[in-house]
């Protein structure tokens, strides 16, 4: 009997100190995730470094099979997984589009009203502004904002923003694509415009993220129709008639392009300025991306 009970000891010992090696392990494992959760490592596409194709870049793939917008209508879960809303106090205040995973392209005049960039936090993976407490849903604080001039006109209105920490990869949250070197924009192309900005010219904005189609004008046309000077970093989209249209809220937001060869998004324009919103004859300002393709790959590859 005394024999049967030393073993009966010895085998509870030892699944006793079995229990507690697993319970050691599962604490050293969650202060590893947790550790990891808040040091994310950057996993951007090595493909994407590349700016003469995009075959093997990771970018501008929607889920889905297919200043506010004008005529637009609601984006479906993961059909541009790249759009950003950058926010301060809560509050939309810009678009923005999503290049890497620590890297948000945008305008410059968004930071007109605070320069600071703990100031602003980016939100990525939501469709309504309301529900912003989703699982699918990312926000990160600005480390940085890089402005390519800080010029107060309309030209060059482009700046980059760096996030305090990598947002991760899901299926709601993807990079767009960036010009290539060989990115050819041609008049009348159809290209899709998004944002959360009026949904009419001195309207109310829209809570859900819209889009819209609109097409390429050439720069000398869309200068007479402005009457206003159009340069070289600008490009011209709209449609005749109007109703479609980027507006208060949209600044910042992209002009979305589809790449010739893989049919990806390319990230050809950024919302910049404009006469009205929806007005016919009257197309919205964009800031060309393919002319400063060099100085935004500096930074978001570097």
């Amino acid at each position: 009997m005394k024999l049967l009970d030393t073993k009966l000891l010895k085998v509870l010992a030892f699944c006793g100190v079995f229990l507690l090696l697993a319970a050691v392990g599962g604490v050293i494992a969650l202060v590893v995730l947790s550790l990891q959760s808040n040091n994310v490592i950057c996993a951007d596409s090595t493909g994407c470094k590349n700016s003469t194709s995009l075959q093997n870049c990771d970018c501008g793939i929607s889920a889905a099979a297919t200043s506010r917008i004008i005529g637009g209508s609601d984006v479906t879960t993961g059909q541009f997984p790249f759009q950003v809303s950058l926010q301060t106090n809560s509050s939309h205040i810009c678009g923005g589009t999503l290049v890497s995973c620590s890297w948000v392209l945008t305008a410059r005049h968004c930071f007109s009203g605070s320069t600071t960039p703990q100031d602003w936090v980016a939100v990525v993976g939501t469709l309504n502004l309301n529900d912003v407490t989703s699982p699918n849903v990312q926000k990160r604080v600005l480390k940085n904002i890089v402005y390519y001039n800080t010029s107060s006109s309309n030209d060059n209105d482009i700046a980059l923003v760096e996030l305090q920490s990598p947002v991760v990869f899901t299926e709601f949250v993807q990079p767009a694509c960036l010009p290539l070197d060989t990115t050819m924009l041609t008049v009348g192309q159809t290209c899709t415009i998004l944002g959360w900005g009026l949904t009419s010219e001195g309207g109310s904005p829209s809570y859900n993220l819209l889009q819209a189609q609109i097409n390429l004008y050439s720069n000398s046309e869309c200068q007479n129709l402005l009457n206003t000077p159009i340069t070289n970093s600008m490009i011209c989209a709209g449609v005749p008639n109007g109703g479609a249209d980027t507006c208060q809220g949209d600044s910042g937001g992209p002009l979305l392009c589809a790449d010739n060869e893989t049919k990806k998004w390319i990230v050809a324009g950024i919302t910049s300025s404009g006469h009205g919103c929806g007005r016919p004859n009257s197309p919205g300002v964009y800031t060309r991306t393919t002319d400063f393709n060099s100085w935004i790959r500096s930074y978001v590859f570097s």
